[in-house]
């Protein structure tokens, strides 16, 4: 791996998980082209193998920027964010 490979899984968000970390909520387009949504599904799975609370909202179609999301749909993840954080 090269040594720029490295700092990046070094400083990546899957690096840093730890069971003191607070509870997230991630939300992320399926058909994101920046960034595989994937990567928030890694990092869902993380988090709760050490015992974090994650909440995962995948919002089927849409890009990067919530683009190709219907105005509903986004409307639906700002709220269940507002939920979450309301919870915690």
């Amino acid at each position: 791996m090269s040594p720029r490979a490295r700092a990046g899984t070094v400083a990546g968000p899957l690096a840093q998980v730890h069971a003191a970390a607070p509870p997230f909520f991630l939300a992320h387009g399926t058909a994101d082209t920046m960034v595989d949504s994937s990567h928030t599904e890694d990092l869902a799975t993380a988090l709760r193998a050490v015992g974090v609370p994650a909440e995962l909202r995948l919002v089927s179609g849409a890009d990067h920027g919530w683009y190709g999301a219907s105005e509903a749909e986004v409307a639906a993840v700002f709220g269940a964010s507002l939920e979450f954080v309301q919870g915690c």
